[in-house]
């Protein structure tokens, strides 16, 4: 089974995770991003095809995609754009065959790190999500290409993935 973890947004990322063996096997890409013009204005959205030619055809294995629902803030433009790609995403996921579920952030972060004592004591400006990716699954790499610094767009796809295989198999709920 292939399960994909989709963080949208403009930052995001998409996460394959497969299980050969034993051993979990991720794949991490940046969402890829198309600049439209209108008019005079240039604005950032999904490049579609290029997201379609990323997914794992569906017809050996089943794929099972979990798609970070965005919370609309009211107004806030990162937001809109958010919710606007993951509106493509679940297009694209519908006409390619791919059965998805929205997962809103509360549910798998509250799923992977519930009461957790690490949480609390992370420096303000650290990610729960990389932290917990460096330390469960250190040989994942959130440097995204042409980047430094670690992406939480990749550790959030890669525990939104996470949460989708415990939920596949019936861990949880």
């Amino acid at each position: 089974m292939i399960i994909l973890g989709i963080d949208t947004g403009i930052n995001g990322a998409m996460c394959i995770l497969q299980q050969p063996r034993k051993k979990l096997q991720f794949t991490i890409f940046s969402l890829p991003i198309h600049i439209y013009t209108y008019g005079s204005k240039k604005r950032k959205m999904l490049d579609g095809r290029e997201f379609r030619r990323l997914l794992p055809s569906n017809s050996r294995n089943s794929v099972l995609a979990y798609v970070e629902e965005p919370i609309n803030i009211g107004g806030h433009r990162g937001e809109t754009t958010k919710i606007e790609m993951s509106g493509a995403i679940k297009q694209i996921l519908f006409l390619a065959g791919i059965p998805f579920t929205l997962v809103y952030p509360s549910q798998w972060q509250n799923r992977l790190w519930k009461n957790a004592a690490w949480v609390k004591d992370l420096p303000r400006k650290e990610k729960p999500s990389i932290h917990y990716i460096k330390k469960h699954y250190p040989q994942i790499d959130l440097i995204p290409p042409r980047s430094k610094t670690m992406s939480d767009g990749f550790a959030d796809s890669a525990c939104i993935a996470l949460y989708g295989k415990t939920a596949s198999e019936g861990d949880y709920e």
